[in-house]
C-alpha cells in the first residue's frame, strides 16, 4: 500500500512539473524565436537599459512582498487564508508608493550613473507593483495546485513581453521604450489573467476594519518570513543583480546588453526550468513536511540529482560552442554574448541544481542559513568588483570570477540544506 500510494505521489508530482515547466518551456520558445528579431530592431545598449530596469523590478517585487507569499502555502486555517494573501498585497502597495517618491528624487543621479533618463520614472514602480501581485497570486495557484494556470500565465507574459516590443518597432523608433512596455505591460495581464482564474481573490481589495487585529496576528505568526527569508533573499539576489548594474556602471551600457542576451536566451531555459521545478517542489514539499516529515530529505535529494544530470548537457553545449551559436542565431554582433554564457555556464549549472531544492529551508525555520550563504556570496563579489575596479580588468575576467562566487553561494547552500534535512530526518524516526 505504501509503495502505490508513493508511486501515486511521485507521478503526481512529476506530472505538475512537466505542467509548468511546459508552459515556461513554451514562454521561452517564444522569447527565443523572437530574439534574432529584437536583437535587429533594437541595439545592445537598448537592451542594456531594459536590463538594467527589469532587473530592479525583479529586485524591488521581492523586497514588497516581504516574501509572505510563502505562507500562502503552508497556512492550514483555510478561514485565515484571506488575510495571508492581504499581507503582499498590502505591502506591495506601500513599499510602490514609497518607490516612487525616491525614484523621482533620484532619477537626475540614475541618468548620469547608468544613462537611465527621466521619462523612465514610472516603469520601475508600476512593473514592481504588478509583479508583486501575480507573485502573490501565482502563490495561491501553487496551494490549490492549480499547475496548469501557472503554466498559462507565464505563456501570457511571455508573449505580451516580445509581441509588443516587435510591434511598436515596425511602425515606431521609439528606441527602448518598446522593451520597458512590453515588460509593464507583461507584468500587468499576467495579474489580471490570474484574478480571472480566481474571481474570489477580488474580495481582497474591500477591506475590513474589524479584521485589522486578526490581520496583525497573522502578520506576526509569520513574520520569520519578513525577518529572515526576505533580508536573505535580498543579499542572495544582489548576488544576480549586480552585474548588470556593475556592467553599465564601469563598462557602459553595450556590454551590460550583451550581459542581457546572455542572461535572456540561452541561459533563461535551465533557469527557467529550474524555477518550474521549485513551485511544483516548494508546494510538494509542504505539503510533505505537514503530512510525512521523515519524507523530505529524499525528495530533496532525489529532486537535486535530476536537476543535475538535466542541466549537465546544455551546460557541456554552451561551454563548448557557446560563441559560434550566439553569432550564427543573433549575428556576428552578438557573439560576445556566447563568450559570456560559456564563462557563465559553471556557476549556472549550480543555480540550476539548487535553486528549487533549498527552498526547502524555509519550512524547517532554516532562513538563517540563506542569509549567511548570501553574506559570504556577497562579500566576495565585493572583493571581486574592487578588485577589477581598481585593476581595471576586463569584462570576461569579471564575469567569470562572477561565475565562481555562483557556485560557492549554491554549493554552500547544498550544504547546509542537506544538514537540516538530515537532521529532520533523524528527528523524525525518533
Amino acid at each position: 500500500m505504501w509503495i502505490r500510494t508513493n508511486w501515486r505521489s511521485q507521478t503526481g508530482f512529476i506530472r505538475n512539473v512537466f505542467m509548468v515547466i511546459s508552459g515556461l518551456g513554451i514562454g521561452h520558445v517564444i522569447v527565443f524565436i523572437s530574439m534574432p528579431i529584437l536583437s535587429r530592431q533594437y541595439s545592445p545598449s537598448d537592451f542594456g537599459l531594459w536590463s538594467v530596469m527589469r532587473m530592479a523590478i525583479s529586485y524591488l517585487t521581492m523586497i514588497a512582498t516581504l516574501k509572505y507569499e510563502l505562507a500562502i502555502p503552508l497556512e492550514k486555517e483555510e478561514d485565515n487564508l484571506a488575510l495571508v494573501i492581504r499581507i503582499p498585497l498590502v505591502s506591495a502597495v506601500m513599499f510602490s508608493v514609497i518607490v516612487f517618491g525616491i525614484w523621482w528624487g533620484i532619477k537626475g543621479n540614475l541618468y548620469h550613473a547608468f544613462g537611465i533618463e527621466e521619462k523612465y520614472w514610472l516603469v520601475i514602480p508600476l512593473g514592481m507593483l504588478f509583479s508583486a501581485w501575480g507573485q502573490t497570486f501565482s502563490y495561491v495557484a501553487i496551494r490549490k495546485e492549480r499547475f496548469k494556470i501557472i503554466a498559462s500565465y507565464n505563456i501570457i507574459r511571455r508573449i505580451v513581453q516580445v509581441s509588443i516590443p516587435m510591434g511598436l518597432a515596425i511602425f515606431y523608433k521609439i528606441e527602448a521604450w518598446g522593451l520597458l512596455l512590453g515588460e509593464i505591460l507583461s507584468r500587468l495581464l499576467g495579474t489580471l489573467f490570474l484574478l480571472v482564474q480566481f474571481p474570489n481573490l477580488l474580495k481582497l481589495f474591500v477591506v475590513d476594519i474589524s479584521e485589522i487585529r486578526q490581520f496583525w496576528q497573522i502578520v506576526k505568526k509569520y513574520q520569520n518570513f519578513a525577518i529572515f527569508t526576505m533580508p536573505a533573499a535580498m543579499i542572495n539576489n544582489l548576488l544576480f543583480v549586480s552585474p548588470v548594474y556593475f556592467m553599465s556602471f564601469i563598462y557602459g551600457n553595450e556590454e551590460a546588453g550583451f550581459f542581457s542576451l546572455t542572461q535572456s536566451v540561452l541561459l533563461g531555459p535551465l533557469l527557467l526550468l529550474s524555477q518550474g521545478v521549485a513551485q511544483v517542489f516548494f508546494g510538494r514539499v509542504s505539503t510533505t513536511y505537514r503530512e510525512q516529515p521523515e519524507q523530505v530529505y529524499s525528495l530533496f535529494w532525489r529532486t537535486f540529482k535530476t536537476l543535475f544530470f538535466v542541466g549537465l548537457i546544455p551546460s557541456l553545449v554552451l561551454i563548448l560552442w557557446g560563441p559560434y551559436l550566439f553569432g550564427l542565431v543573433f549575428g556576428d554582433q552578438w557573439v560576445k554574448s556566447g563568450v559570456y554564457a560559456r564563462l557563465l555556464m559553471v556557476g549556472v549549472l549550480a543555480q540550476f541544481c539548487v535553486g528549487p531544492v533549498y527552498q526547502s529551508l524555509n519550512i524547517v525555520n532554516g532562513q538563517k542559513f540563506i542569509a549567511i550563504s548570501g553574506m559570504i556570496s556577497v562579500g566576495l563579489f565585493a572583493v571581486v568588483a574592487l578588485e577589477v575596479y581598481f585593476q581595471h580588468l576586463s569584462s570576461e575576467v569579471f564575469v567569470g570570477l562572477y561565475s565562481v562566487i555562483i557556485m560557492i553561494d549554491y554549493s554552500l547552500l547544498l550544504i547546509f540544506t542537506f544538514l537540516a534535512l538530515k537532521k529532520l530526518k533523524v528527528s523524525e524516526k525518533n
